[in-house]
């Protein structure tokens, strides 16, 4: 199914205005799943999926752990592509919960004052 998240919130993001710089962007911390951009803002998507709300809402998964290492992967993505240095960077957790097989996404940002 993580494939499927990633491509709903990928086309969701596409329809607002932000393009794609890489998918899937794996370091030795973390995954991280989506990275877009639009003007000069850049930001990375950690996407969850889930088929109810049985076991809660998507973005519940994402523990403070998870939280800190994906902080630790952008950190790298950032020295690896100095070019985004400047741009204002965050992190997002795009929820997605198929509702009869509709797509209801919910964006929890965290804004860049820890990226």
């Amino acid at each position: 199914m993580g494939n499927k998240g990633e491509q709903i919130a990928l086309d969701y993001l596409l329809k607002q205005g932000y393009s794609l710089v890489v998918r899937n962007y794996y370091t030795r911390y973390s995954e991280i799943d989506l990275v877009v951009k639009k003007d000069n803002r850049i930001i990375f998507c950690e996407v969850k999926l889930r088929k109810s709300f049985a076991k809660g809402k998507p973005f519940e998964s994402v523990t403070n752990s998870k939280v800190s290492r994906l902080l630790k992967a952008i950190d790298w993505f950032l020295i690896q592509k100095p070019e985004f240095a400047e741009f204002v960077k965050s992190l997002w957790v795009i929820s997605i919960v198929l509702i009869n097989n509709k797509p209801e996404i919910q964006v929890l940002e965290f804004d860049g004052n820890g990226i």
